[in-house]
């Protein structure tokens, strides 16, 4: 009886050697693969009347945040492609058929986009607005709450393994885990 008890906690720890060695090798890739991309992304931000949106597939990776500037996202707006698409809008608007498939619309940048294509003078007043934010994503917040995360669910995961041969947890196990 003894022996068996000895073999089950033998394996236990094994099982739990593992798990400590796999799961630093898993922490050990992330942070490589962290580190071969820019963790500051710059993304634009559009806000009309008072309410800011994202402009969606539209960051940028930077080195560092006094890269991130609004002109990258004026760049943008006025960019050929962005004006194409909305002039398509307008063209299935006003054309006989209807477009034929679902064209997902940002209000603000389409106003965006008409305002940078007709408000050309200093004299014009814009009603939306162009922000670049710029976002680190090694910040200390976001990176040790994702580790403390990781870290709390692996010792769960190891404390409900070796409950039942720990002996202070044995009224435990018989009260509320005696299946």
């Amino acid at each position: 009886m003894a022996a068996c008890a000895g073999l089950r906690l033998g394996v236990v720890r094994v099982l739990l050697v593992v798990a400590i060695v796999c799961g630093l090798r898993a922490a050990v890739v992330t942070a490589e693969e962290s580190s071969l991309s820019s963790p500051i992304v710059c993304t634009c931000r559009c806000c009309y009347q008072g309410g800011c949106s994202p402009l969606t597939n539209v960051s940028w990776t930077v080195s560092s945040c006094n890269e991130c500037s609004t002109k990258m996202c004026n760049d943008y707006i006025s960019s050929q492609q962005v004006r194409a698409d909305t002039a398509r809008l307008f063209e299935g608007i006003q054309g006989e058929k209807p477009l034929n498939d679902t064209v997902v619309v940002q209000e603000c940048e389409v106003i965006a986009v008409l305002e940078a294509a007709t408000c050309t003078t200093k004299s014009c007043k814009r009603t939306s607005t162009i922000k670049a934010e710029c976002y680190d994503r090694n910040a200390p917040l976001i990176k040790y709450s994702i580790i403390s995360f990781v870290l709390l669910t692996i010792f769960a995961v190891i404390l409900g393994i070796i409950k039942n041969y720990i002996p202070a947890f044995q009224s435990l196990n018989e009260k509320y885990f005696n299946y």
